[in-house]
């Protein structure tokens, strides 16, 4: 995330090595309060170029919310020209997420298509799909890990927005979405994408665990 601001955060990360040692320890000890740190620095390196990241990554500032349940969900911004790794995103979940056989969150990182600025909307340059849909077949890397299309729900579809799900390969994803229904057996596209879907609208928690 950090890194996607260029050389705004790299130059100071790069240029001090007390703050690239701490940061790195910091990562490894807490990664909660890690991330949250690092989203405060994001913004500030936004509002600021030249704002020292040493009021932040220090030993007197250490903040962490241990009440804060909620689920947060890595987001990538995929333009013609870029991959962003963007703040995650606050998510009441849905069905998928929560599955048993996943593994929840850390499984799932969630892809918006934007057009490279000032452009406002993405448009139908043929070159430009031929790039989304090569990178939805071969997948993208996140933190040494492959993720690949897994789905999304009606109302994503008019955002740009698809849920994508570590594998290796499509077959492993075909196999996932088998844990979800017998999906093979429906021959219309629209109907498959509007079935698959149901599992990646949002919903809450029922909180009901089952025994084995």
């Amino acid at each position: 995330m950090l890194h996607s601001l260029g050389y705004v955060f790299d130059d100071k990360y790069l240029n001090n090595k007390n703050l690239e040692n701490f940061m790195i320890e910091l990562s490894k000890q807490d990664e909660k309060c890690f991330y949250q740190l690092s989203l405060k620095a994001f913004f500030q390196l936004k509002k600021c170029h030249w704002f020292d990241l040493n009021k932040i990554f220090n030993k007197n500032f250490i903040y962490i919310n241990n009440n804060d349940q909620s689920i947060y969900i890595s987001v990538i911004h995929l333009t013609p020209t870029r991959l962003l790794i963007m703040p995650k995103e606050k998510t009441k979940g849905h069905r998928a997420l929560r599955y048993s056989l996943f593994q929840g969150q850390n499984d799932f990182c969630l892809v918006y298509l934007k057009p490279d600025p000032p452009n406002i909307y993405l448009n139908n340059n043929k070159q430009i799909l031929e790039y989304f849909q090569d990178i939805f077949q071969k997948g993208l890397e996140l933190n040494g890990n492959i993720y690949h299309l897994f789905g999304t729900s009606n109302s994503q579809l008019k955002e740009h927005s698809f849920w994508f799900i570590k594998a290796l390969s499509l077959e492993e994803i075909h196999q996932k979405r088998q844990l979800l229904g017998e999906f093979d057996k429906i021959r219309n596209i629209g109907t498959y994408v509007a079935r698959l879907g149901l599992w990646f609208s949002k919903t809450d928690p029922t909180n009901v665990r089952i025994n084995k």
